[in-house]
């Protein structure tokens, strides 16, 4: 008994061999003639590379380049028995704000993170007194834990930046 399979495989690569080939003979044919093309293009304004955004941009770059390399007192090239001496360049680089690990999160994470470590805290007889709360006229557990994890985020921002100005005051 023949297999149905084999005269289907035959034909499958007899169409993908043949239909590149009809396709390659065809040529893309222009939507327009070349008269209109060439009468469109006569309208249309030169371009001229001194007024271009790119130009201007690239010349105040090369304006600051030389200003530094000025400043720097060595603003020319040498070159010596072969060896290209370039001017000397001051690189300073910007330092990336890594974000805080917890601006991440979501505020139901974020106050499962605050209660945990109000909870680490705490002994168990404070956990009990704390737990508890009278609705509409005390706070919750978690809202306490939250406060108390804000104050303990903005006292470590201020001993930062208190560093920081003291650092640049010379004080350290």
């Amino acid at each position: 008994m023949r297999s149905p399979r084999r005269p289907l495989a035959l034909l499958a690569a007899a169409v993908f061999l043949v239909l590149p080939s009809l396709h390659a003979d065809e040529t893309p044919t222009p939507t327009t003639s070349v008269r209109t093309n060439e009468a469109l293009l006569s309208r249309l304004p030169k371009f001229n590379p001194a007024k271009s955004d790119a130009a201007k941009k690239a010349a105040a770059e090369e304006a600051a380049r030389k200003a530094a390399a000025a400043a720097s007192g060595n603003t020319e090239t040498r070159e010596k028995d072969g060896i290209v001496y370039l001017p000397d360049y001051g690189v300073i680089e910007k330092k990336v704000e890594q974000p805080r690990a917890d601006e991440w999160l979501s505020k139901q994470e974020l106050d499962r993170v605050a209660v945990r470590r109000m909870e680490a805290k705490m002994n168990t007889l404070e956990m009990i007194l704390n737990r508890w709360s009278i609705p509409f006229l005390t706070p919750s557990f978690k809202d306490r834990a939250r406060a108390d994890y804000e104050a303990e985020r903005n006292a470590e921002e201020n001993a930062r930046l208190q560093h920081v100005i003291d650092v640049s005051n010379g004080k350290k």
